[in-house]
């Protein structure tokens, strides 16, 4: 590789070092902040690199805001994914609570930007960007599990779509709790009362009577194994 090529991924290196670290500073300024209050300086000083810099990395606010939602929309979406193909609709839609979760569990800051946002995650249409896109195909994914669910008589008899957004709603209203909360609830909690309203409203009372005399005929049998 000649002596020019060598600098050249190094400068490309060094600037996806900065950008991810402008990233993660920009996340925090706007959860504290507000969109429009944080500064470009002030996301500068939180990652430690120099406004001229930062601007070699970025074209301004709104690209470091696409950034942001890009790289935690992304791997929300995909963990999302990474869980969708469980043999239930139901294990489905309680593993995609979880996921929701857990993962702004670890990433509190991108929870209190999305809350500040105050655009409904269940009608993106009134959002704007990669925010939207993020939570499009969060609602495209939970409606397909609806579809099915409803097909085999295990979820609500409802339009697909319009239980998906009911659910994001929910699970919006919840998340917001948790960050209102004192003292704040375990993640674990937030996960079961979103796991007792997923079941409450989206089951079917005939499913959940099935599955309860399946485990009923299950222990019956179970038993008269063990008397043999």
């Amino acid at each position: 590789m000649s002596r020019g090529r060598v600098g050249a991924a190094v400068r490309d290196a060094r600037l996806a070092v900065y950008r991810a670290a402008l990233v993660d500073a920009a996340e925090h300024e706007f959860a504290s902040l507000g969109v429009e209050a944080a500064t470009m300086r002030g996301i500068a000083t939180r990652a430690g690199i120099s406004v001229g810099v930062m601007y070699d990395a970025f074209e301004g606010k709104e690209a470091l805001l696409d950034a942001v939602h890009r790289s935690r929309g992304e791997a929300l979406i995909a963990r999302a994914a990474a869980v969708a193909s469980a043999e239930r609709p139901l294990d489905v839609l309680l593993a995609g609570v979880e996921v929701m979760v857990r993962f702004f569990d670890e990433h509190p800051a991108y929870l209190r930007l999305q809350l500040r946002n105050g655009v409904a995650w269940s009608h993106p249409e009134f959002g704007h960007g990669l925010d939207g896109t993020t939570w499009r195909a969060g609602l495209e994914m939970m409606a397909e599990v609806f579809r099915v669910g409803r097909e085999d008589e295990s979820l609500v008899d409802d339009e697909p779509m319009a239980s998906a957004r009911l659910l994001m709603a929910v699970q919006q209203s919840c998340l917001a709790d948790w960050q209102l909360a004192r003292p704040k609830p375990s993640a674990d909690d937030v996960v079961e009362r979103l796991s007792s309203l997923v079941v409450r409203m989206f089951v079917r009372r005939a499913a959940v009577e099935r599955a309860n005399a399946g485990r009923v005929g299950s222990v019956a049998r179970s038993r008269g194994a063990k008397r043999g």
